[in-house]
């Protein structure tokens, strides 16, 4: 080979290694966040360094955070674009895109859809709320069928055809494209095809607990894990420990958005109210004003394509109201229409304490962007109330939420 062939390769190869590495560099830097703090501000900008204690924030100026001060880290331009198929769903609300799903030995198997290459998923059973199966990648659609399996199923299994019909029993096994179902009738094989979805028996279900510190990540194919730690991989990546075990390594192009909890903040949605009130709008309308940490429809908070794991649906006219503790400090929240009113809606919000309000929002409609509130101090107070109300045009099929409602503990 002639000296100046060899000179011309390494001169591509070079190139070709620095346009990598580039490449690398430009998509590690075009990532955008939007963090909000214990503390209640929110710093948005492009990331920069990250590390296991604190991440770079690059904007108008450049500003560290500390991710012990994190709340809620979101990836605006990450779109959630759920997957098309299979879903799992387990018992604390945590959700997979799955494909090739199977059971082996009372574990489910499966891979993640978008990324073969991953360590596959087992999930004991027993962790398993249902299945819901072969979806198209449309949310309107994958939403209510995900609500469907909160309708938990208690004292037998039950499986749901596309026809509607349903047939209940012990779930036998899952293999070579059949389920195996003990009915009355005795074992009855079911072809795959006919199959909508499956929920298990929640009186055998095992609690799936996470500790007091742990994060809830949305990632892009529409999958929520509660992982028990997470951390900067490098500059284009992250690891999580994932609470049904095994480690997962991510793009950070592949995370929707980290919500963190820790000792410090206490999720409203753990604490009973003192008080609740409700008043509908017609003599004759629903009887229940509030829901636990999903709309009033069974499915997930969201706002604006942004899910939140925690907080309440809620009707007009309706207040929620809660005691003060003695560490409590101070209370934030987002408020708005959920997705679930699909556009529609015009709603009031306001907070209280010990029945004056401090804090308010009128005519919310279900179009506008999350609404997030200022921080706002406890100490000194006895109650504060939450209430929402009708807006100017009365509208009774309002779908509202408070999202991600949170108090901050002072630190013993």
């Amino acid at each position: 080979m002639k000296h100046s062939d060899l000179m011309i390769r390494w001169l591509f190869a070079g190139l070709f290694a620095w346009t990598l590495c580039d490449q690398r560099a430009v998509d590690a830097a075009e990532v955008f966040i939007e963090a909000h703090t214990l503390q209640g501000d929110t710093i948005r900008g492009r990331m920069g360094q990250c590390t296991e204690k604190q991440l770079e924030i690059i904007g108008e100026s450049t500003q560290s955070v500390a991710l012990s001060d994190l709340l809620l880290l979101d990836f605006p331009s990450h779109e959630v674009r759920y997957a098309a198929g299979d879903y799992v769903v387990l018992n604390n609300a945590d959700r997979f895109a799955i494909t090739q799903p199977r059971i082996v030995e009372d574990v489910l198997v499966a891979n993640w859809t978008r990324a073969l290459l991953r360590p596959q998923l087992k999930i004991p059973l027993e962790w398993v709320s249902g299945l819901t199966l072969d979806l198209p990648p449309a949310r309107q659609v994958i939403a209510p069928r995900l609500a469907e399996l909160s309708q938990t199923a208690r004292g037998h299994d039950v499986i749901a055809f596309a026809t509607g019909d349903q047939v209940t029993g012990e779930f036998q096994q899952w293999d070579a494209g059949l389920f195996e179902m003990e009915t009355s009738l005795g074992l009855t094989k079911i072809d795959r095809r006919r199959v909508k979805s499956v929920r298990l028996d929640a009186h055998l279900a095992e609690p799936l607990e996470a500790p007091e510190e742990h994060a809830i990540v949305w990632l892009t194919d529409g999958s929520r894990c509660t992982v028990k730690q997470w951390q900067p991989k490098d500059a284009v990546s992250l690891q999580f420990s994932l609470l049904i075990g095994g480690v997962l390594n991510v793009g950070w192009h592949e995370v929707s958005r980290i919500e963190v909890f820790t000792p410090q903040i206490v999720r409203l949605s753990t604490r009973m109210p003192v008080k609740v009130a409700y008043r509908s709008y017609l003599p004759s309308g629903p009887v229940v004003s509030t829901s636990i940490n999903q709309t009033l429809t069974g499915e997930p908070l969201t706002l604006r394509g942004r899910e939140y794991a925690s907080g309440f649906g809620v009707r007009p006219w309706s207040e929620l109201t809660f005691e003060v503790q003695p560490d409590d400090v101070a209370f934030q929240t987002w408020i708005g229409v959920d997705d679930a009113a699909l556009g529609a809606g015009l709603a009031d919000f306001a907070i209280l304490l010990d029945e004056e309000v401090v804090w308010s929002r009128t005519d919310v409609t279900g179009r506008e962007a999350p609404i997030k509130t200022p921080a706002i101090t406890l100490a000194g107070h006895t109650t504060f109330t939450l209430r929402v109300d009708y807006g100017a045009r009365g509208d009774i099929g309002d779908v509202l939420g408070w999202y991600s409602p949170t108090i901050l503990r002072s630190q013993r």
